[in-house]
């Protein structure tokens, strides 16, 4: 039975792939759930649209309990109304989208628009891993590869609702290996999704989805996908430690997809963080232990409704009965 002093909000994850919708308690619990896929070439987009409304409408209507509104968190860098995506390497047709109005339009509640990458970082620090972190960061990865920060209880917002687009950053310039928006060695490009596939193309000689060699590697049951696993860790480690340098996390929580390998991409994250930079977080540490810790690398907590309910956050502190 339902707590009757809860109340709810509806959550709605635009990511490359699929897109996941929720009823969301304010004790941060996905009590109704839908994924659908994203018509992130335009194929039919109005049916798309539609459809996000039909289960936003139906969501809506089936509450428990009183809705305070509707959260979006939508992949790429948000405009400057915060109404949708400026830029969107992975969805390009998305960025011709309103999604306040949209959403407004068919239902009389307030509307939070968010940059997925602040909304995973919401779920995990006031539901999750980041639970009490002063300087808490979430690292997404799965298609796309990007971070957000929260500072003090608040989201860092310096570009079009993020952190800034730590995807783009350089891990190797020497290699060959493109992101979305064709920068070569970048972090997307090599931690991504994509590379995943490239690489399982490589070594076993055929295609096997990102999903198939992430479930490979954390089932242990496989070699060859528990090695990919372990080379896209080192990269994630790497990019860790180019951020460490910049945030100064007390914690950093990998969300999206690829974290769900688990215990062999962890591992090989934090191998390669001390390799690179542990010294450097020891010296920071002793420095001044008062206000640097040493740093934690965890797998999130909210797993596949970390978007959904970080995209609700701000919904429940805006609602003073609930939060």
């Amino acid at each position: 039975m339902e707590d009757s002093s809860l109340c709810y909000a509806i959550g709605i994850d635009i990511g490359g792939t699929t897109t996941k919708l929720g009823l969301v308690n304010s004790a941060g619990a996905v009590v109704k759930f839908h994924q659908i896929p994203t018509d992130s070439q335009g194929v039919c987009l109005s049916e798309f649209l539609d459809r996000i409304v039909e289960i936003a409408r139906s969501l809506y209507r089936n509450s428990p309990g009183r809705v305070v509104g509707v959260g979006l968190s939508i992949l790429g860098p948000l405009n400057t109304e915060r109404t949708g995506p400026f830029l969107s390497a992975n969805a390009p047709i998305l960025t011709q989208v309103n999604f306040r109005e949209l959403i407004v339009s068919t239902l009389d509640c307030p509307v939070v628009v968010n940059n997925d990458l602040t909304a995973h970082a919401l779920a995990e620090y006031y539901f999750g891993n980041g639970r009490g972190v002063r300087r808490f960061m979430s690292l997404a990865l799965g298609t796309g590869v990007g971070t957000g920060v929260i500072i003090d209880g608040q989201p860092l917002r310096l570009w079009g609702g993020t952190a800034g687009d730590c995807g783009r950053m350089i891990l190797d310039p020497y290699s060959e290996v493109r992101c979305g928006c064709g920068v070569a060695g970048s972090a997307e490009a090599l931690c991504g999704t994509a590379n995943i596939e490239r690489l399982a193309r490589e070594r076993y000689g055929y295609f096997l989805s990102a999903h198939d060699i992430i479930s490979k590697a954390r089932d242990r049951s496989d070699d060859i996908a528990v090695g990919i696993v372990r080379e896209i860790g080192k990269y994630v480690g790497q990019l860790i430690a180019s951020l460490y340098a910049i945030f100064f996390p007390d914690k950093v929580v990998l969300t999206g997809g690829t974290a769900t390998a688990g215990s062999e991409l962890l591992q090989a994250c934090c191998t390669r963080f001390d390799e690179l930079s542990g010294a450097f977080m020891q010296q920071v540490h002793q420095t001044a232990p008062d206000q640097f810790e040493i740093l934690k690398i965890e797998i999130g907590k909210m797993k596949e409704s970390t978007g959904v309910v970080g995209s609700v956050v701000e919904l429940f502190q805006e609602d003073k009965r609930s939060f």
